[in-house]
């Protein structure tokens, strides 16, 4: 076995454990990345945001399998599994997505997105579809698929995470009509960084839309990406020396395809 099939064969192995699943399957997403309207990139950079700064290991980029993409929606096919201990991903994006109110003792900072609800649970409990309420004028969509095999429906990991949610003193806000109080108090109470936020969001939009450069073109094992009030911070990290393609992944971050 040659030196280079010899790394891809325990980098491969590497990935399976921390993720208990395969990467061998290449990330696919829409090619050229349409851009998104408005509302859907605050959204897109909101998700990258609160996905984006996971410690734990995936098989893909953020725990993103795959992606789809129109100016008023993305796809998202997700990894089954995060970590050595195999904790379910689906079950960590609605953690990280699904607003409630804020926990005991914790301010007036709101888990999740403020304005995010669920929709409708479609195709047998494997496609969870999301909207914003938050910008009534735009539609601003997001749908969560969960990856073949897994044995549970949105349904049944939503029905977990609202009781996880209820016995630690949060109350679920995603099934809601309209903005609850307490996150337009929320909104309302930062308009900076909300103005801030917006005016980065096409970049956000971006990096998540091309998510597949980090799979396609580099080496990395783990990327985390955050936006630090400034400008978008990147961490990629790479077990190999030799694969550090910075300039190349740059080029292909600001492609127009």
């Amino acid at each position: 076995m040659s030196r280079h099939s010899s790394w891809d064969s325990r980098k491969l192995r590497y990935w399976a454990e921390c993720s208990g699943q395969s990467r061998r399957a290449g990330l696919r997403t829409s090619h050229p990345a349409p851009s998104a309207a408005p509302a859907q990139a605050r959204l897109e950079s909101r998700v990258l945001e609160q996905l984006g700064t996971s410690p734990d290991l995936c098989a893909h980029p953020f725990g993103i399998a795959s992606l789809t993409s129109t100016s008023t929606s993305l796809t998202l096919h997700l990894d089954a599994y995060m970590g050595q201990e195999r904790y379910s991903f689906p079950e960590h994006c609605l953690s990280r997505l699904l607003p409630t109110t804020p926990a005991p003792d914790n301010g007036n900072d709101v888990p999740g997105i403020p304005g995010l609800r669920v929709s409708s649970i479609e195709a047998g409990g494997q496609r969870l579809h999301l909207h914003m309420v938050k910008d009534p004028e735009q539609a601003a969509t997001l749908v969560l698929v969960l990856p073949r095999g897994l044995a549970e429906s949105w349904e049944a990991i939503e029905h977990r995470h609202r009781h996880w949610c209820q016995d630690n003193g949060l109350r679920p806000l995603w099934t809601t009509p309209h903005l609850d109080p307490v996150e337009t108090g929320y909104l309302n109470a930062y308009p900076s960084r909300e103005g801030t936020r917006a005016r980065r969001a096409a970049v956000g939009s971006a990096l998540l839309r091309r998510i597949a450069l980090f799979h396609t073109v580099t080496a990395f094992y783990r990327v985390q990406c955050w936006d630090d009030g400034d400008s978008w911070k990147i961490d990629a990290r790479t077990a190999h020396p030799r694969a550090r393609w910075h300039d190349q992944l740059l080029q292909r971050l600001c492609h127009p395809r």
